[in-house]
């Protein structure tokens, strides 16, 4: 099982698509390579491992709202100004800022481009003798015949274990956190 918050947002903002022009075949919207208007609906999911109240969805959507204006708000216009970032490109940049497990951005809530982690499979080998480890997906295994040959940190809240199974083959995890019984 897995566990995630949403936040709903809407701002209003425009961009534009200057390398339109470049492209064959697109020569009915060309009115992309213009600055223009929309309603971007935004969705973020983050993942938590816990349900009670891990991140506040309040404060947290608050958060993503400030950023977005501090970083994008015009006073002089009074709105966002996004220049040249497409939808996929706002979302990757969600993502990452904020370590979500999903963003999606939509044009004026039709069309628009979404972000998710990638998954890895369910941890079905054994690690270190004894030791419970937490996995994406919720899973919980209890190490006891394959070793550990790998553990380092990767994105501040993620790490990736390696491991060598009965056939000296090596796989890839991604750990949550070591349980303590």
């Amino acid at each position: 099982m897995k566990t995630n918050i949403i936040i709903k947002l809407q701002i209003e903002a425009t961009h534009n698509w200057p390398g339109v022009v470049k492209e064959a075949g697109l020569e009915n919207v060309q009115f992309l390579k213009d600055e223009h208007r929309h309603i971007f609906y935004i969705t973020c999911k983050k993942e938590v491992v816990h349900a009670d109240r891990q991140v506040e969805i309040i404060l947290f959507k608050r958060n993503v709202l400030k950023y977005l204006r501090d970083r994008y708000f015009s006073d002089e216009k009074g709105y966002h100004v996004f220049g040249s970032m497409s939808c996929e490109m706002i979302a990757t940049e969600l993502f990452k800022i904020f370590d979500l497990s999903y963003c999606e951005v939509l044009e004026d809530n039709e069309n628009g481009g979404i972000v998710e982690k990638e998954t890895v499979p369910s941890l079905t080998h054994n690690q270190e003798p004894g030791k419970k480890l937490l996995l994406d997906h919720n899973d919980s295994i209890t190490a006891s015949k394959n070793t550990v040959t790998d553990l380092t940190p990767a994105n501040g809240y993620w790490q990736t274990i390696t491991v060598t199974s009965a056939d000296s083959k090596p796989i890839n995890y991604k750990l949550i956190k070591q349980l303590n019984d």
